[in-house]
Parts: structure tokens; sequence; C-alpha cells
């Protein structure tokens, strides 16, 4: 017997009671038990990713991610009307229902402050090394086509959503400053003096900071706990393929080498601090979920088990005091 269920109750209450009387509460999962009243056998399609693809791709795509950025609220993004599916405004509801989500701080500005030193120049300063104060600064990021999905386990439910960047984007600016040159001794001093000019005049001050082939994943999985609820986690995956600086590194007539061991020391900076800061944008994904699953427990029901395919969850649960191990 498969059987539609509308529930949460207060979820479709809402929707009934805000929207319009022709929403239907068809939820996301069919309860697929023969014996509703002692075993609950839940089954998420992808109904549920589809909404939250549709939900981003009408109320967010892109995603403006900035410093300061300190919660995310789905009413400033867009209204109910702009939802397409019902699917989708079933989802708007309720994120609207449960106010902002918050980061647990604000993205920060600068993300990164370091003193570096490069050589690998050409005759006659070939000896030479040029050290220098670089601070990173972070001006904001783009987040593109969510796409979101199941994924397999035995275990546990889990669901993957990635996001693309749309090619190369300036993402921040770096300031280098106390820009310092050291050469052997026996350099002329109006060698030293023109090459210590022209590391000044390309290096101090302000450089836009690009970056390419970047790719951001966030991880949900739900377990059972020793309470027989859900819990749920998040884990995240940022990286950043390749960074481009705003300096003319030729009239430095530094080495492609050395001038790209720059750029990538920038490059995992970038990548390394961004990712702790997009990591607290998904952590509350996990407890949401985990929320989500947990309503539409019956009173006197507990988790028995959960897992995944890649085209479903399955949460299964029965009457308390009996025995999940026979499943």
């Amino acid at each position: 017997m498969s059987t539609r269920i509308a529930k949460p109750a207060a979820l479709c209450l809402l929707a009934i009671i805000a929207v319009a009387p022709s929403i239907g509460c068809d939820n996301f999962y069919e309860n697929e038990s023969v014996a509703p009243d002692v075993i609950g056998y839940y089954v998420f399609d992808n109904s549920l990713p589809q909404a939250i693809e549709d939900l981003f791709a009408n109320c967010y795509d892109p995603l403006a991610i900035e410093p300061g950025m300190s919660e995310l609220d789905i009413t400033d993004a867009c209204e109910y009307a702009d939802v397409s599916s019902t699917d989708a405004q079933l989802l708007y509801i309720g994120m609207a229902f449960s106010g902002a989500m918050d980061f647990g701080s604000s993205l920060p500005s600068q993300i990164a402050n370091s003193t570096e030193t490069v050589d690998g120049f050409p005759w006659p300063v070939q000896n030479c090394e040029i050290s220098y104060t670089q601070k990173v600064y972070f001006d904001g990021l783009d987040l593109y086509d969510l796409q979101a999905d199941w994924q397999s386990s035995s275990s546990s439910g889990k669901m993957h959503m990635d996001f693309d960047f749309n090619g190369e984007q300036k993402i921040g600016h770096a300031v280098f400053s106390n820009i310092d040159v050291d050469c052997p001794s026996g350099l002329s001093e109006w060698i030293l003096s023109a090459f210590t000019t022209k590391a000044r005049n390309e290096l101090e001050g302000s450089h836009n900071i690009y970056v390419s082939s970047m790719d951001l994943d966030f991880y949900v999985s739900l377990t059972r706990n020793a309470r027989h609820q859900v819990t749920g986690s998040t884990t995240h995956a940022f990286s950043v393929g390749d960074a481009r600086v705003s300096i003319d590194w030729d009239k430095l007539s530094m080495s492609s080498s050395e001038a790209t061991a720059v750029e990538n020391g920038i490059r995992d900076g970038v990548e390394d601090a961004m990712s702790d800061s997009l990591g607290a944008v998904g952590d509350h994904l996990g407890d949401a979920f985990a929320d989500m699953l947990n309503e539409q427990v019956e009173a006197d029901h507990e988790v028995c088990s959960l897992s995944s395919t890649t085209s479903s969850l399955t949460m299964l649960t029965m009457v308390e005091g009996n025995d999940c191990s026979l499943f």
C-alpha cells in the first residue's frame, strides 16, 4: 500500500492559511508501510532535491556571498510568488516560517596576512630577493546552479549539494606593502636602485585577485542517535583551481615559475580561509534536514533505520517498545 502523506501538519496548515486553498500539502515522501499503526516506512523521493534546486534557481541564482554576511533569509531573496513549483513553494514557506539561517559569525573581510619572499630573477639581479607584507581581502563571490541529489548509503541518509561558479570571478584583492629588496653587496648602486624602484612600483599597493575552476560541495549525513531520533551533520569541500593577481610579473623580469608560485600561494590562502567561511554557510543544513525528518515521526514511534539510494531516502520507524533490530 502506498499512501501520500500530508505532513508536517504545521507546514501544510501554514500553507493553506497564508497562501491559498488551492495549494496542496502533497509533501516530499510516501508512507509505504503495510502496517502503518505499528511501522512507519517513509520514502523521500527526488521531489525534495528538485524542490531545493527550484528554490535556489528562482530565489538565489546567483547567491552572493559577501564579507560581513552573517545570515541567510529566504524572504530577503524573493517572494512566495516568485517560486514556480508547488514543492518549492512549500519549502519556501517552511524556510520563511523558520526565520533566517544564522552562520554563527560574520564572514571575514581580511583572510590572510603574511610576509613573503621571492627570488628567481635574471642576471644581473639573479641573487636578489624581494620580501613584502601581503594582506589578502575577500570582496565576495557568487554561487550558481545548485544541483542536489541523494547518495547511496546502507546505514544513513545522504544528500549531496553542488554549486558552480561560472568561470573566473574577482573574489578579492591583495595589498602588498613594506617592499624590501636584498641583493649581494657587490651589485652596483645604480642597478640596485633601478631594481628596487621597479619592484616597489609593480608590487606596492592593491591588486585584484581572480580565481577560476572553483568547486563547492556540501554533504549532508542523517543518522539515528541513541535516543532513536534523526541527527544530522554537514561536511563540505571547497577548492580553487587557479588564481591570477593583477600584477605584470614580466615588468619584474620574474621567472614564470616564481610568478606562478606567488599566485599559487595566494590561491592556497584564499582556499583555506574561504573553506572555513563557506563551511559555516552550510553547517545548518544537517540539523535542518534532521528536524524535517523528526517532524514526520509519529508521537509514539521511534526511528529504527535510515538508508538512501541515488533516487530516494528511506526512514523506518516503529512504535516504541518494539525490536528495531528486526529490520
